[in-house]
């Protein structure tokens, strides 16, 4: 794909999933590609002699309000040269219109979808949360149950709801929501940034929740352990943390990043003496085990038991990087976290992918 400055969705060769959304600081973004190309925007229809074009320009400025950043959208008709053709004296404005095939409708709304798919760091408002499409039946029973606040009310309309269908709903509503995070899986596999992973957990920490055998909620992220001296420096902050909703007992947990390295250097062993090849662990493993470890020391020195909290057996959690593909070092990396007591270490993938056999769990059920 040749570089250029709005990337072309007139022509269909332009795959739009190259495309990325890329912090340029915490001020902007960028529009880039997978070779690190930057687009001022999209070129969104051409005249039948391609010397009219029609343009959007985006910019992404940060909110001051959540600090997401915000589309800002500038619709131009230029000529091929991308000048702004000159509109006569006793014209103010000039329509650019998006209602049939050639005038670019189709490649409006698939800008707009491009967009929506980065929505957890762009601001596109609330509407998605706001408006579905449902049938008749429902329709009815949804429109009664917005305009009243009468608790009776609402129960007699789901009492018109079959129980079989209740149930098919909390379903789908769980299937969604556990769709939308595998996606966003998939689009982030590699992405490094820790700030997001944290993101994505503190508005989803059911996902965490997931690792326990009992009933865990989330009690705080980000939060203080403890350790600061007189001068108010030098605290030592965790990730997450979790209580068990039953025995009051704390679980700390440490979000890395699906690219961190687990594997470090091979310790000894020839490929040909099969079993005897060991592999060490990298800094960032054996790093983020002993950062767990610190926060869970600083807490209990701190805090003590108090507020309802048990530190009898406080867990300790690492979530880090993904299951090497190689044998020997899939090997060694059993040996390490399995023989450890006092942190479970987790990868990405496997979480993720208990994650997905939910999802076909609930698939299952609502086909049944």
């Amino acid at each position: 794909m040749t570089t250029m400055k709005y990337f072309d969705l007139t022509n269909d060769s332009n795959d739009i999933s190259v495309l990325n959304i890329r912090e340029r600081d915490r001020f902007e973004c960028d529009l880039v590609d997978d070779d690190g190309n930057v687009y001022k925007g999209f070129l969104l229809a051409k005249s039948a002699k391609g010397n009219v074009l029609t343009l959007c320009d985006i910019g992404f400025h940060v909110s001051g309000v959540d600090q997401k950043y915000q589309p800002r959208l500038v619709f131009r008709k230029v000529n091929r040269n991308f000048k702004i053709e000159t509109v006569s004296e006793n014209r103010e404005w000039v329509r650019i219109p998006f209602d049939k095939g050639y005038a670019g409708y189709r490649e409006f709304w698939k800008m707009i979808a491009f967009l929506y798919g980065f929505k957890d760091i762009i601001d596109l408002g609330q509407f998605d949360e706001s408006y579905t499409v449902v049938d008749k039946d429902w329709g009815n029973i949804i429109s009664q149950l917005t305009k009243k606040q009468n608790k009776s009310v609402i129960l007699n309309n789901f009492s018109k709801i079959a129980q079989v269908d209740l149930e098919k709903i909390h379903v789908m509503v769980n299937l969604t929501r556990i769709k939308n995070v595998l996606d966003e899986w998939k689009k982030n596999i590699e992405n490094a940034d820790e700030k997001y992973w944290h993101t994505i957990f503190q508005k989803n920490s059911w996902i965490l929740s997931q690792i326990f055998a009992c009933p865990y909620i989330l009690i705080g992220n980000k939060f203080y352990c403890g350790g600061k001296e007189d001068d108010n420096k030098g605290g030592v902050e965790g990730d997450f943390l979790y209580k068990n909703e039953f025995t009051s007992n704390l679980a700390f947990i440490e979000i890395k990043n699906p690219s961190a390295q687990i594997i470090g250097s091979k310790y000894r062993g020839k490929k040909e003496e099969k079993e005897n090849v060991i592999y060490s662990m990298s800094n960032e493993i054996t790093g983020g085990v002993n950062q767990v470890l610190n926060q869970k020391k600083t807490y209990l020195k701190e805090h003590r038991e108090k507020n309802d909290k048990n530190l009898d057996n406080v867990k300790c959690i690492l979530i880090i990087g993904e299951i090497p593909r190689e044998k020997d070092k899939r090997r060694s990396l059993e040996l390490y976290r399995n023989s450890m007591r006092d942190v479970e270490i987790i990868t990405f993938d496997e979480l993720f992918r208990k994650l997905a056999n939910l999802y076909h769990i609930f698939n299952r059920d609502i086909d049944t």
